[in-house]
């Protein structure tokens, strides 16, 4: 599937609520998901009006309605803005909330800012968020943001999650572990990455499907996926 406008996250989020991309219209809006003073500010980048609202706003823990079903915080936000409002200093933005009181694991809905980070493979930060005190493995109806970082083929962010304690054993909805999931994605050096870290290669999903089976998914209109096939075969008896 191409996600070429959107983060893999914001696909997932969507999903989970049941609505398609571009139901809620912000993605690229000047002001952002959330028209709350406070938030536009964050979203602007605006540090010196998020300065004065948080005069008279006691805590950054708060989860504001996005579109029905959908819901953020000021760090997600901020962290979304990363990559949505490339032209402001957002990372500056993120470490502004975080030194004014923004819990690093505070969630909409059990995804955190540490997913958004990782769906959108933004390492530097990630490594904020983990200095920050950041949980590595949070869970959440999306995964875990190392699942992200394998879906997105992000080697250094996915090396910084298993150093900062995240779990390679995870799996997702459909029972796929990490090596499938960069199989199924076609992240040959990702695949063989976590293969030399002993996940299995072979192992199956709940529907009996192995890496080589989703490595193969659509191999006409991907032609590069052979070596990544080749590879897993060398590693699983039932093809030899």
């Amino acid at each position: 599937m191409q996600r070429t406008k959107y983060s893999v996250a914001v696909f997932l989020m969507l999903a989970a609520a049941g609505l398609q991309a571009g139901a809620c219209g912000f993605f690229r809006d000047a002001t952002g998901p959330v028209k709350d003073p406070l938030m536009v500010a964050i979203w602007q980048g605006d540090r010196a009006a998020v300065g004065r609202l948080l005069s008279s706003q006691p805590t950054l823990d708060l989860r504001f309605t996005t579109c029905p079903g959908l819901t953020t915080t000021p760090l997600i936000a901020a962290v979304w803005a990363t990559d949505s409002r490339r032209g402001a200093d957002h990372e500056s933005m993120v470490e502004f909330l975080l030194l004014h009181g923004a819990s690093p694991d505070f969630s909409a809905d059990g995804f955190t800012a540490l997913h958004m980070a990782a769906s959108l493979g933004n390492l530097a930060m990630v490594k904020m968020l983990l200095r920050f005190g950041a949980s590595a493995d949070p869970q959440s109806k999306e995964g875990t943001p190392l699942l992200l970082a394998v879906e997105n083929g992000q080697l250094a962010l996915v090396q910084e999650l298993i150093a900062a304690g995240a779990n390679i054993k995870v799996h997702d909805s459909i029972g796929n572990n990490l090596v499938a999931l960069a199989a199924s994605q076609r992240h040959e050096e990702m695949v063989r990455f976590l293969v030399q870290l002993g996940i299995d290669p072979c192992a199956k999903d709940n529907g009996g499907h192995d890496a080589i089976y989703w490595a193969g998914v659509n191999l006409n209109e991907n032609p590069h996926t052979q070596p990544i096939i080749g590879f897993l075969k060398s590693k699983c008896a039932v093809y030899d």
